[in-house]
C-alpha cells in the first residue's frame, strides 16, 4: 500500500490518504486531474471574441452603443447571437449553442472567463472532465432556452448561462457533500464564498448583452445535474465497509448519509429531465409562460443614464401584428428604430393553430425565411428589422 500510494489515482477512484487518530482509514478524493475543457473553452470564447472584432472591422463599439466595449448587436448577430424569431421560426437552433461562446464586449469576456477558471476548473480537477462538460453544455442550452422564452425580443450572447450552471453545480458539490473531510473546518467560509460569487454574477446581469434569464435558467440546470453527478459516496462507503469489517452493530449514520446522497441525485435526474423538456416544449410550441411574469423584462436590465436597456434588442422587433381579410392574413412587423414592415399574403406560412387577435402569438413556418414575393429577399421575421 505505502508503494502505491504514490501512484496517480485513475479517475473517480478513491485511494487512502491516511489514518485518523482511532486508527480508521481517511479517504481523500481522487488526485487533481488536468482541466482539459475548461482549458479548452477559454480558448474557444476568446478566439470568438476577435472574430467578432474582425467582423466588426476591428473596432469596439464606443460605450454608449455597447457598455462592455465590444462589437456591435449587427455584428453578433450575423454570427451566432441567441434571436429567438430566428431560432423557433427559421429553425436555426444552433444559435442556443453558438450564443454560449460569444460576448457582447471585453469587459464581459474577462469577467465570464475568470469565473469559468476559477470556478470549472476547479470542480474538473476534482471530478473530472466528463462531468463538467455534461453540466457546463446542459446548462448553457437551458439558459439560452428560459432566455428565449422570457425574452423573446431581446438579442443576448455569452457564457454565463453555462458559467451559473457551474456555480450551481459548485452549491450542489456543497450540498451533497457537506459531511466530508473536504468541507471540514471550512463550510461556512465555503457558503459565503458561493454566496457572494452568486449574488456577484447576477448583479452583472443587470446591463445590456448580459442575460440574467440565461443565468438563472443556466444555474437551475447546473445545480439539478450537479446533484445527480457530484455526490462523494467515498466516505460514506468506507464507513460502511469498516462498520462491516468490524461488525459493528450500528451502521446508522454512514447509511443515512449514502441513502441520502442517492435519492437526492435520482430526484435531482428526474428534474432535470423534466425541467429540459418544460423550457424546450414551451419554446418550440409557442406557450406565453412570459404571462406568468410580466415584470420580469424588468429585472433583466437597470435603465441608468449610461446605457440603454434596448440596445441588446436592436435586431429584434417589438410588435407583430396580423390581420385577416376574406381569408388572406396580412402582417406588419415594427421594430425598435420606428421602421415599420408590411408583409402581405402571408397566409400560406402561418402555422395551424394561429388565432388572429389571441394573446400567444402565432408562430410561422420555416419556410417564410425562404420565401420570395411579400418577403423578398428580406429573409425571416428579425431580418425586416436590419434590413436598409
Amino acid at each position: 500500500m505505502g508503494a502505491d500510494h504514490h501512484q496517480p489515482a485513475p479517475p473517480f477512484i478513491y485511494v487512502i490518504d491516511k489514518a485518523d487518530a482511532k486508527g480508521r482509514a481517511s479517504y481523500a478524493r481522487p488526485e487533481p486531474r488536468t482541466p482539459y475543457f475548461c482549458g479548452l473553452m477559454v480558448l474557444v470564447n476568446i478566439t470568438a471574441f476577435i472574430y467578432s472584432i474582425y467582423l466588426n472591422d476591428w473596432k469596439l463599439e464606443p460605450a454608449s452603443v455597447n457598455p462592455m466595449f465590444g462589437p456591435s448587436a449587427h455584428t453578433l448577430r450575423e454570427i451566432g447571437a441567441k434571436d429567438t424569431y430566428l431560432i423557433v421560426d427559421c429553425d436555426e437552433i444552433w444559435r442556443l449553442f453558438v450564443a454560449q461562446i460569444l460576448h457582447g464586449g471585453i469587459i464581459h469576456l474577462v469577467f465570464n472567463m475568470w469565473a469559468l477558471w476559477d470556478v470549472g476548473a476547479g470542480l474538473e480537477r476534482h471530478f473530472g472532465t466528463l462531468a463538467v462538460a455534461v453540466i457546463y453544455l446542459i446548462s448553457g442550452l437551458t439558459g439560452n432556452a428560459a432566455s428565449c422564452i422570457f425574452l423573446p425580443n431581446a438579442m443576448t450572447v455569452g457564457a454565463s448561462g453555462a458559467i451559473f450552471g457551474l456555480f450551481g453545480a459548485m452549491w450542489a458539490d456543497f450540498m451533497q457533500n457537506y459531511h466530508t473531510s473536504e468541507f471540514e473546518g471550512n463550510r461556512c467560509s465555503t457558503f459565503l464564498c458561493l454566496s457572494f460569487c452568486t449574488v456577484f454574477s447576477l448583479a452583472m446581469g443587470l446591463v445590456p448583452f448580459v442575460d440574467n434569464f440565461a443565468h438563472v435558467g443556466g444555474f437551475v440546470a447546473g445545480l439539478l445535474c450537479g446533484l445527480a453527478l457530484l455526490a462523494d459516496t467515498a466516505e460514506s462507503r468506507a464507513c460502511m465497509s469498516e462498520v462491516w469489517r468490524e461488525r459493528k452493530s450500528s451502521c446508522c449514520c454512514c447509511c443515512t448519509v449514502g441513502m441520502r446522497q442517492v435519492v437526492v441525485g435520482v430526484v435531482a435526474a428526474v428534474l432535470l429531465v423534466c425541467y429540459v423538456i418544460i423550457l424546450y416544449v414551451s419554446l418550440f410550441e409557442n406557450h406565453d409562460i412570459k404571462a406568468w411574469c410580466s415584470w420580469c423584462e424588468k429585472v433583466n436590465c437597470l435603465e441608468t443614464d449610461w446605457w440603454d436597456c434596448q440596445a441588446d434588442s436592436v435586431s429584434s422587433c417589438s410588435q407583430i401584428s396580423m390581420a385577416s381579410s376574406n381569408g388572406v392574413i396580412n402582417g406588419s412587423v415594427t421594430c425598435l428604430d420606428g421602421r415599420v414592415n408590411h408583409l402581405s399574403n402571408i397566409t400560406a406560412f402561418v402555422k395551424s393553430g394561429c388565432v388572429i387577435g389571441s394573446a400567444v402569438p402565432c408562430q410561422f413556418d420555416s419556410a417564410i425565411c425562404q420565401a420570395e414575393g411579400s418577403l423578398g429577399q428580406s429573409g425571416c421575421l428579425s431580418d425586416l428589422c436590419t434590413s436598409a
